[in-house]
């Protein structure tokens, strides 16, 4: 008698079937997670599980698989803007050019702010030290080493202050930022001057470097 009862044995096409179950759960999964960086970019902080669900056109559940609650969602989204500044940091420390990479990435980095809300929350917080602290930490423990590198390597071209901080240059952003967010400028012009401005407070530069023509 065979050891493999009809009581134990594998539907036929189960395999298959959950394959496909295994690919549904991972398009959702990404369908929930465009969503979410998109919505958070609009709105910044305020947005709701049922928005992600409505903008990728899937049900609540859907999304509590992928982020079991909002506070894992929020986290989610904070370290995906993390991450890419993480990135961005590492690709000005691999160019040929310390400057000129330090001058690109402070115009990518407030373009990028201009148009993510919730990256300029990130960076230029309006709210009180409370709900912003925290952040401020995690930003250090994973920036602060990569920008400090950066900086030093600035400074070696002797084309920014010799006594520039990082603390300098991130307050100099996020208030050129803070303060073009209260007059409700998001012109790209306006925010890449912001990124000229703050260039030339860190040191004598030529404009040539600048935004684009």
């Amino acid at each position: 008698m065979s050891s493999t009862t009809a009581g134990s044995a594998a539907p036929p096409g189960a395999p298959a079937r959950r394959r496909a179950r295994r690919s549904d759960s991972l398009r959702n999964a990404s369908l929930v997670t465009r969503a979410a960086i998109e919505l958070f970019a609009d709105h910044g902080m305020d947005v709701t599980l049922a928005q992600v669900a409505e903008r990728a056109g899937v049900g609540k559940a859907t999304v509590y698989r992928t982020y079991p609650s909002r506070e894992e969602m929020v986290a989610a989204m904070l370290e995906h803007r993390l991450e890419w500044l993480r990135h961005r940091m590492e690709a000005a420390l691999d160019g040929a050019d310390a400057w000129r990479e330090f001058a690109a990435m402070n115009h990518d980095v407030l373009q990028r702010m201009r148009e993510d809300h919730l990256l300029r929350y990130v960076l230029a917080p309006a709210g009180p030290p409370a709900e912003t602290g925290q952040l401020a930490r995690r930003m250090a423990e994973t920036l602060g080493p990569l920008f400090t590198r950066l900086l030093a390597a600035v400074k070696e071209t002797g084309r920014v202050r010799a006594d520039i901080t990082a603390i300098d240059t991130a307050v100099l952003m996020s208030g050129m930022a803070a303060a073009l967010t209260s007059r409700g400028d998001f012109t790209e012009a306006s925010w890449h001057r912001a990124a000229d401005l703050v260039l030339a407070a860190c040191g004598s530069y030529p404009p040539a470097l600048g935004g684009p023509e």
